[in-house]
């Protein structure tokens, strides 16, 4: 009759051959004493080649789970997870963000509307009449070097509140800015003011001569409640936007917001700049200065924005530029195009190849704009500029404008040199907005860093929100969905770990774009499952 081997035999034995293996400590493996003790045991001899792999296999085992970084999914990934799905992915971080520049419980309103600690009291409820209640503090502030403001606030009844409007006062005039409110809990919001989107009142003295600010909380569902005002902080600049006086330039305060809002949507904090601000000191400063749209730039401005591309600083420019700043870049202007004059129709830009692999990143092929006229713009002959003179640095034609029926141009949608880029009509913000957005991604990597984070924080903070409803347990919903995308970029070889240091950290350029594209594919199917897992209506017709 054959011996039968238990389990628990097998196991002691087993134990015993781990005995057989150690490790110093420098990691190195030795054979132990207690093989000898092994070796005594007859039936077992047959054994040894089965026993001495497994031994080593749980013995490395052991050893892999000691090395920092390779803790086990019930270490390590719920804390990912954690993270992924915090408020500093659905909100600016604290980190951020500056200290509150009022402490509201100790300010005083000068305001009439009642205010005391802190709290400010809405009596829409019992006043009906009343279409606004304010809060005024006096504060000396230079708030020309950001670009977003945060005030922090809780009330009970949120739901009830009506438009909230931030005003700065300066000079003999207002900035008055309609606030983004985000929700962070069931009675705590976020109110995000953008500076861009400023709407100039009287004859303000610029941003950086405030001396006074105003919370106006306008009439909403009439409800009694008080509003306490907790903090009211800002995020530094890190892109500059020029923009002119309105007397001046009409519509330059329009193209300025969308492009604006182009940059905030990849996680930017544009700042605005006056032509009397800009000093070479301040111009220093700026990595990149967009102008959206100019007239009748000032003598002083020109030699200042040349000296500043000169120098190492970045100019983007739109449509009708002046001579000496264009030909500062390496480009000139011989004409212009009304398209209803040439009997065409534009719908866009075909983005030249050896561009995109110029600048890598997802450059798209097309940018999709239905300009309607367009200034002919060239590279400037014979250019004797040295350092435009360099192969990396030398004028390029980067784009044409193709028409709606397929046919391509021969007029320069956008010239690139490595002082600027001119796109020869205005950047408009009513189509293409993504792949506008990726090509202004690859075109300021370079220049900031923290561009490619920040870009994918956004791309996976609107992934998490998709099917997110304000009725539902948000947080349970971002975990489920956390955990399913974090599987599903495992296999495309994004570990929950790398995606963790490339969201908060840093994430280099090719596995950063690589990541972006992947996530841009995700949020679509995303929202092609959701909407194809809505139940219709009655008598609804898909």
């Amino acid at each position: 009759m054959k011996a039968r081997i238990s389990r628990s035999f097998f196991h002691d034995v087993l134990s015993t051959m781990r005995n057989i293996f150690e490790c110093d400590a420098e990691g190195r493996l030795f054979v132990s004493h207690s093989v000898f003790l092994f070796l005594k045991i007859p039936a077992m001899k047959k054994l040894i080649p089965i026993l001495m792999l497994l031994a080593i296999l749980q013995l490395a085992a052991g050893v892999s789970a000691e090395i920092p970084g390779n803790t086990g999914a019930e270490n390590g990934v719920p804390q990912i997870l954690e993270a992924l799905t915090s408020q500093d992915v659905f909100f600016d971080p604290d980190s951020e963000l500056s200290p509150s520049y009022l402490d509201f419980r100790t300010v005083c309103s000068t305001s009439r509307d009642p205010f005391c600690e802190g709290v400010l009291t809405l009596p829409f409820a019992s006043e009906p009449k009343k279409a606004r209640v304010c809060f005024d503090a006096p504060l000396e502030l230079d708030a020309s070097g950001s670009g977003l403001f945060f005030l922090d606030l809780e009330c009970p009844h949120p739901e009830a509140l009506g438009p909230i409007i931030f005003y700065f006062a300066s000079g003999d005039g207002w900035y008055s800015m309609a606030g983004r409110v985000e929700k962070r809990s069931p009675t705590e919001l976020r109110c995000v003011f953008a500076a861009d989107s400023a709407r100039i009142e009287g004859e303000p003295a610029g941003l950086q001569n405030v001396k006074g600010v105003r919370i106006a909380f306008y009439a909403g569902k009439p409800v009694d409640q008080p509003v306490t005002l907790k903090s009211f902080r800002c995020r530094r600049n890190d892109v500059w936007i020029l923009r002119q006086e309105p007397e001046k330039n009409p519509e330059s305060v329009r193209y300025v917001s969308q492009f604006g809002s182009l940059l905030r949507g990849m996680g930017m904090t544009p700042g605005i700049v006056s032509e009397a601000e800009l000093t070479e000191e301040f111009l220093k400063r700026v990595p990149v200065l967009v102008l959206p749209l100019t007239a009748k730039m000032e003598p002083r401005t020109v030699k200042l924005l040349s000296h500043y591309a000169e120098n190492g600083g970045f100019l983007i420019v739109c449509y009708s530029v002046p001579k000496e700043l264009l030909e500062t870049l390496g480009f000139r202007s011989v004409g212009y195009v009304r398209t209803r004059d040439h009997g065409i129709e534009v719908a866009g830009m075909d983005v030249e190849a050896d561009f995109q692999n110029f600048l890598g990143g997802p450059v798209p092929e097309f940018l999709p704009q239905a300009s309607w006229n367009f200034q002919l713009g060239e590279i400037l002959p014979n250019i004797a500029d040295p350092q435009l003179a360099k192969p990396e640095n030398a004028p390029r034609a980067a784009a044409y404008w193709s028409l709606k029926n397929g046919e391509r141009t021969r007029y320069p949608a956008l010239l690139w040199s490595g002082r600027g880029l001119w796109i020869t009509h205005v950047l408009l913000a009513n189509g293409g907005i993504r792949e506008k957005r990726e090509l202004l991604a690859s075109l300021l990597n370079p220049h900031y860093p923290q561009l490619l984070s920040r870009i994918l924080r956004e791309k996976w903070r609107t992934l998490l929100q998709v099917g997110i409803a304000p009725q539902d347990d948000v947080q349970k919903k971002y975990r489920t969905a956390a955990s399913r995308e974090l599987e599903k970029l495992a296999k495309e070889g994004f570990s929950p770990e790398r995606i963790r240091t490339m969201i908060f950290e840093k994430a280099d350029a090719d596995a950063g774009f690589q990541l972006s594209a992947i996530l841009d594919e995700r949020i679509l199917e995303a929202r092609t499952e959701f909407c194809a897992a809505q139940k219709p209506a009655a008598k609804e017709r898909r």
